[in-house]
């Protein structure tokens, strides 16, 4: 009698990987080709959790930009919000890259600007909020 390994079904395989923190993904990357598709699908579903989630937090920062009264509990929570998504989108995109899963050149080139803007400064520093948000951001980095 033939049994099956569950750990060769792309249903279970899926499930698993959802759990698994992306550093642990590394280990489970070239088990065999079906692990390899459904990691793949997986950090392309991070990926795009991750960007929807930080232009999210841009709106949201930007509509508070445009309100006459900018209280700092109302801003500063979003704006760390946003940092730690975009570090989190960073280290997803800087796996794929490493691990050469980009096959759009424009993905491509998306992720090589995120790396450089998160890499060599804030990466909020770089969206167009208007004179008075990024002075205000700069107060907050001060604090």
């Amino acid at each position: 009698m033939h049994t099956y390994n569950p750990l060769t079904l792309p249903e279970t395989i899926a499930k698993i990987v959802q759990k698994m923190p992306t550093e642990d993904l590394n280990d489970c990357i070239y088990i065999n080709r079906i692990w390899y598709k459904e990691i793949c699908y997986e950090l392309y579903k991070r990926r795009k959790n991750f960007n929807t989630k930080y232009y999210d937090l841009l709106e949201k920062l930007d509509r508070y930009h445009r309100k006459l009264d900018i209280n700092d509990n109302e801003i500063e929570p979003i704006y760390n919000n946003a940092l730690t998504i975009f570090e989190e989108l960073v280290k997803v995109e800087r796996y794929m890259l490493n691990k050469n899963i980009v096959f759009s050149k424009r993905i491509r080139n998306t992720i090589l600007t995120n790396l450089e803007d998160y890499n060599y400064g804030n990466s909020l520093d770089l969206y167009d909020f208007g004179e008075d948000t990024f002075e205000y951001i700069k107060y907050l980095e001060t604090m």
